[in-house]
């Protein structure tokens, strides 16, 4: 299909199928969970649980909540061990998620806050090359196998401590072991699907010379950058357009075509905006949307209406593309965003007003990133009209 056309008109999605790959996340979750219970009976048969099983009801609330911290630490120690294992190749550490912990490298400092992304409480390191040198497969590799290494170290250390602590000291050190256990051999279980791969499918993809480790890699890094409030203008855009044209993965594709557009959005170029969100339709049209989790297509739809909204000025496009999906993970301000933009080019300045300063609204108690720096940028815009104003 020709892009501009593309542009225009959105794909028939009645057909598309679903991704599966919650479905392989619950598994590597569920296998966590298997051996974490194998583990268990298995020290218990052993005597090695007697701490545990002898505490008495009073302590129980405090057994059951040394779970849920146990947890914390083990998965911020994985993520501890991603990290070690980035900065150990040369790679500049950016930012580590975990739970309610961020931290976050600055000028050389390092800052600690709390986490209000709830989509990277289940733990996220993220470390870039240095300026003007390529991700090397090499430090792909200790930065993925860091993390698996970690557990297993945490869990061998505490099996090693245990036999010298008693009371509820022993019970804590044998659940953050157990845990660490689980979540060491869990993720090196080599899962793949869509975008998604555990630590141990990353590897053996990497071990192979196989580039959609290394791309995975590229785009979190990316990821990483927005969430550290990088605008879109900050982001390697040589990177994504290599990732767009030699990816063999659609999700990877279709990943790489959105960020780069919103790149080049953020910058002054027009028409090579324009470029970018036609090769993204186009791309969707030929199989990207498809391919794509279906929890998540909304986050390709909605930027194309905005775009083509406030930048294009084709409220009708805009509309069909905002309405191709109605449900999903959005952002909370962005359908409002898009409705504004549309009311903006159809030239109900008093509507895109009112919707633009509900989204700004919204978008006050979300945590800064890079992406929401733009977004509330050009939603400002909208809420300044004047009355008088006419679409052109």
């Amino acid at each position: 299909m020709n892009p501009d056309l593309a542009l225009k008109h959105p794909p028939v999605v009645a057909s598309m199928a679903s991704q599966r790959s919650w479905l392989v996340m619950l598994l590597a979750a569920s296998a966590g969970g298997l051996i974490a219970y194998v583990g268990l009976s298995g020290l218990i048969n052993a005597g090695l649980a007697n701490d545990l099983l002898s505490q008495s009801s009073n302590n129980w609330p405090l057994v059951i909540a040394g779970w849920l911290v146990a947890a914390w630490v083990a998965i911020t120690m994985h993520e501890l061990g991603h990290m070690t294992g980035a900065v150990s190749s040369g790679l500049l550490p950016l930012m580590l998620f975990s739970g309610p912990l961020q931290l976050e490298l600055e000028a050389g400092r390092l800052r600690c806050s709390i986490n209000r992304h709830r989509s990277t409480w289940g733990g996220l390191a993220v470390a870039i090359p240095r300026a003007g040198s390529p991700l090397e497969p090499r430090q792909a590799i200790w930065t993925v196998a860091g993390g698996p290494l970690s557990s297993a170290s945490v869990a061998l250390v505490t099996l090693i401590m245990y036999p010298y602590l008693s009371g509820l000291e022993s019970v804590f050190l044998f659940q953050v072991g157990l845990m660490s256990l689980a979540i060491g051999v869990a993720t090196l279980i080599p899962l793949q699907t869509g975008g998604f791969a555990s630590d141990g499918g990353q590897l053996w993809q990497l071990l192979r010379s196989d580039a959609r480790a290394l791309q995975r890699l590229q785009l979190a890094a990316i990821i990483g950058r927005n969430f550290s409030g990088h605008r879109p203008r900050q982001w390697d855009l040589e990177d994504l357009q290599k990732i767009a044209r030699e990816s063999k993965l659609a999700v990877l594709k279709t990943s790489a075509l959105l960020l780069a557009a919103q790149v080049i959005d953020d910058r002054p170029d027009r028409q090579a905006a324009l470029r970018g969100f036609e090769f993204l339709a186009k791309d969707l049209h030929d199989g990207g949307l498809a391919a794509y989790p279906r929890a998540f297509r909304v986050g390709l739809t909605l930027p194309i209406a905005i775009y083509l909204a406030q930048q294009s000025r084709d409220a009708d496009a805009a509309q069909r593309w905002m309405e191709v999906y109605t449900d999903g993970i959005e952002e909370p301000h962005e359908r409002l965003h898009a409705r504004a933009a549309i009311c903006m080019a159809r030239g109900d300045v008093a509507a895109a007003r009112a919707l633009a300063l509900e989204a700004l609204e919204k978008l006050s108690k979300s945590p800064p990133t890079g992406l929401r720096a733009l977004a509330s940028e050009r939603l400002q815009a909208i809420a300044s009209l004047e009355m008088s104003t006419i679409s052109t």
